[in-house]
């Protein structure tokens, strides 16, 4: 509650973006509120974030998101996540109130248990993703994504889901900089294949959370 009515506070004193591209960071939380992933039920850390925008007859955007984050719980299942995804958009011409579809690779890395009787799990993945959404005034986002199935050798977890968000990008008046608030849903499945207690199939939902100060050009 307290991070989103911070992100309320910093709204009022903000204008709306005419320009797309931007780069910035800042703090970012989550939270499982279905069934644990990989024994982790909360994450916080920090995310870095840039996009640039060219019209090229349609305006296309060119969007990277990275995340890095702690899952603190105990020295078995704790542990460090990374995520980096990219995305090309491509908008429809009509003003103010713009649909797009994209596509992009989402890439992950998570770390955990090193002081464990499981002697440390690591794991890496890599999903194709496609999305759809609607950009409005040039400074709110509604965007739904698919994250297909994981069938690389990387590990055997074959993660998949749907991504549900929306983005709030605003400057501060008078001025290049301004703030970045994200919210996303998540609805995913994996199979955990390792021989212990835990393994199977599971479902599970996880919301996110996302601040940060970010550069308009």
């Amino acid at each position: 509650m307290k991070f989103l009515f911070l992100s309320l506070i910093l709204s009022l004193s903000a204008s709306a973006v005419n320009a797309q591209t931007f780069y910035g960071g800042g703090l970012s939380f989550g939270s499982i509120v279905g069934d644990g992933y990989n024994g982790q039920d909360k994450q916080v850390g920090g995310f870095g974030e840039a996009v640039y925008s060219k019209k090229l007859g349609l305006r296309f955007d060119a969007a990277g998101l990275a995340t890095l984050e702690y899952a603190p719980k105990d020295p078995y299942s704790g542990g460090v996540d990374f995520r980096a995804r990219p995305e090309l958009r491509v908008f429809a011409p009509i003003p103010k109130i713009a649909p797009f579809v994209g596509a992009g690779v989402q890439y992950s890395f998570f770390s955990a248990g090193d002081n464990g009787p499981f002697l440390g799990y690591h794991k890496s993945g890599l999903n194709y993703t496609g999305s759809v959404g609607i950009e409005i005034y040039g400074s709110h986002t509604v965007r739904s994504q698919r994250l297909f199935t994981d069938r690389t050798n990387l590990n055997a977890n074959k993660l998949e889901g749907f991504r549900y968000g929306y983005d709030m990008t605003k400057r501060f008046s008078k001025s290049d900089w301004g703030i970045r608030f994200c919210a996303e849903y998540n609805r995913f499945k994996y199979i955990q294949p390792i021989n212990f207690v835990n393994a199977g199939s599971y479902t599970g939902q996880s919301l996110a959370f996302r601040l940060g100060v970010v550069r308009i050009h």
